[in-house]
């Protein structure tokens, strides 16, 4: 296998593990498209299948490395164990009206796709995006408002 990925735990600001995102156990590069299932810092590739691959200087530059690699290699498997914690709402990314001119950058500038076709993959990005952080919002006010044991990064080093 040329590239594989993990899914990852969702923490807010306060440390708090709130999710779990569950990625695909296989993805295309069509599926790619729509969402990006693959989380930079759970990525490992073989440098012998694939070359040493470089990000380029735009914004999500990740995504835009991992749709080129599968334009190439066609699919992928991941890992559904969650290796990685994720702190949402913080950093560059945070901004969604930011993140999401950037995704539509990739389709029109990277990938070179027509306004139809970047506006098809862009409203999945869109709707997907609005289930996944809505989720993640009512989660943590749930926990907050259960009063229920909060997961903490501290608790998952523990088990280790």
């Amino acid at each position: 296998m040329a590239l594989s990925y993990t899914s990852y735990f969702l923490m807010d600001d306060e440390g708090i593990i709130v999710d779990c995102y569950n990625t695909k156990p296989q993805i295309t590069f069509k599926d790619l498209l729509k969402v990006n299932y693959i989380g930079c810092s759970t990525v490992i590739y073989d440098v012998s299948k694939l070359g040493k691959r470089y990000m380029k200087p735009i914004r999500h530059e990740d995504y835009a490395l991992w749709l080129q690699i599968l334009k190439e290699i066609g699919s992928t498997k991941g890992l559904l164990e969650p290796l990685t914690v994720y702190r949402v709402g913080q950093g560059i990314s945070s901004s969604k009206w930011k993140s999401a001119s950037w995704r539509w950058n990739i389709y029109r500038n990277e990938l070179r796709m027509s306004v139809i076709e970047s506006a098809w993959y862009y409203l999945s990005y869109v709707v997907h995006g609005a289930l996944k952080f809505g989720k993640f919002r009512l989660k943590r006010q749930n926990l907050k408002a259960e009063g229920s044991k909060i997961l903490t990064l501290d608790d998952l080093m523990s088990k280790q």
